[in-house]
C-alpha cells in the first residue's frame, strides 16, 4: 500500500511552482529504473507509467525514508514468457488516445520494455511542473512532437530539465528487441547532476507542517 502518489506530492511545493527539486526527480527517475527492472525482469511491461501511479512507501526511521512504488497494472502486459522468449497477446488493451502514450502506443505497435522508460520522460516532465501543452492538441501533432522528443531530445525537451538530456538520450537510443541495458540509463541518471548521488535516500521532511519530497 502507497502513503501518496508523486502528483499530490508534487502539488505541495508551492514554493517551487508546484515543481519538484532537480535532486529529487533524479533520486526519483534512479528508483523508478531499479523497480522496471524488477518488473521487466518477470516479463511484464507497464504501459500505464504516469506520476498519478507513482507512490511512495509509508515513510519509515527517524528520517522519513520512503521508497517509490509502481502502481496501478491494468494495461500491463506479458511481452516474454517463462523461458525468456517474446510474446505479446493478441488483443491487448488500447492506449492510442492517452495523453502519455508514447508513439508506439499511438500507432498500436507492440509494446516493449523500452515504451515504459519512453514514458518515464514524460513523467520527468510533468514533475517540474510542465504545462506539456505539445501532449494535447491534434492527434499528428502530439505524434511528431514525441517522435521528435525521442529522437532529438536536445531541441524539444524542457529547458528547465536540460540537465536530463542525458538520460532522454539515452532512452531515445534504446532498442525495441535488444535487453535494455539499466546501468547504462541508472549512469546517465547520476551523471545527470555530478554532485548529487542518484542513489541516495528519498525522505519526508517537515515544511511548516506538511510532509513534503526531498
Amino acid at each position: 500500500m502507497g502513503y501518496k502518489n508523486l502528483d499530490q506530492l508534487r502539488s505541495l511545493n508551492h514554493d517551487t511552482e508546484y515543481s519538484f527539486s532537480d535532486i529529487t526527480i533524479q533520486r526519483i527517475l534512479f528508483q523508478v529504473t531499479n523497480v522496471l527492472e524488477a518488473i521487466h525482469n518477470k516479463g511484464v511491461i507497464h504501459r500505464d507509467l504516469k506520476p498519478n501511479n507513482m507512490m511512495i512507501s509509508f515513510p519509515q526511521g527517524p528520517n522519513n525514508q520512503v521508497e517509490i512504488i509502481i502502481v496501478d497494472f491494468g494495461l500491463s502486459l506479458r511481452f516474454k514468457d517463462e523461458e525468456g522468449d517474446l510474446e505479446f497477446p493478441d488483443h491487448a488493451p488500447a492506449v492510442r488516445n492517452l495523453r502519455h502514450s508514447t508513439p508506439n502506443g499511438m500507432m498500436n505497435i507492440d509494446h516493449c520494455p523500452m515504451d515504459d522508460f519512453v514514458q518515464l520522460t514524460y513523467a520527468a516532465i510533468e514533475m517540474v511542473n510542465d504545462k506539456m501543452e505539445h501532449f494535447h492538441g491534434e492527434f499528428k501533432d502530439r505524434y511528431q512532437y514525441k517522435q521528435d522528443l525521442l529522437l532529438e531530445p536536445e531541441l524539444f525537451m524542457p529547458a528547465s530539465l536540460y540537465w536530463l538530456r542525458g538520460f532522454f538520450e539515452s532512452v531515445g537510443e534504446l532498442d525495441e528487441i535488444l535487453p535494455i541495458e539499466y546501468e547504462k540509463l541508472r549512469e546517465s541518471i547520476n551523471n545527470s547532476l555530478p554532485n548529487s548521488d542518484a542513489s541516495g535516500p528519498l525522505l519526508l521532511t517537515d515544511q511548516s507542517g506538511t510532509l513534503k519530497l526531498y
